[in-house]
């Protein structure tokens, strides 16, 4: 995507610009990855004014496509109340479907929720279930991937759990 391209070299404001016209080409089109990358121009400011519920509005959509990432940045917005009111029963909502489209920083956030209780209930076997599927990902971000896997280990010398048996 020419506008993703654009984000990632160092930034001016005429790049900033070009990229936002590509993302909004691409939302329009019906592009679940440009209405992420869209939703990322909003909230910072790149190339248009910052419009926090703007961004949220588009990572739902993104979300509502099937793009993980626009749904783990759903779920970051809802968790923290940027753009949208807090509400940690939809960031989870979020977060499942990110962790369910496979996108494992989505699953470590629900992990460390369940540890914590933070948001959520407490719950070490079910924290354990999501560390191993963060684990087990693959997406673009090895290390938290890596992260979960560590924590798995230490979490099952402390609980017995299904997900602390090997497949």
């Amino acid at each position: 995507m020419i506008g993703k391209r654009l984000m990632e070299q160092p930034t001016t404001p005429e790049l900033d610009v070009q990229a936002f016209i590509w993302f909004e080409a691409a939302c329009e089109g019906g592009d679940a990855e440009g209405c992420a990358m869209l939703a990322l121009a909003y909230k910072y400011g790149r190339g248009t004014a910052e419009d926090l519920p703007r961004s949220h509005e588009l990572y739902a959509k993104s979300c509502s496509a099937g793009h993980a990432p626009g749904c783990f940045n759903q779920g970051l917005m809802e968790k923290v109340g940027l753009g949208t009111p807090q509400s940690w029963t939809a960031a989870e909502a979020s977060y499942q479907k990110a962790c369910d489209g496979h996108f494992g920083m989505a699953c470590r956030e629900l992990a460390k929720a369940h540890q914590t209780g933070e948001g959520l209930p407490k719950d070490l076997p079910l924290a354990a279930q999501y560390l191993k599927a963060a684990c087990a990902s693959k997406d673009e971000y090895p290390l938290p991937g890596e992260l979960s896997c560590e924590e798995l280990r230490t979490l099952c010398k402390t609980i017995q759990a299904p997900a602390c048996t090997s497949p």
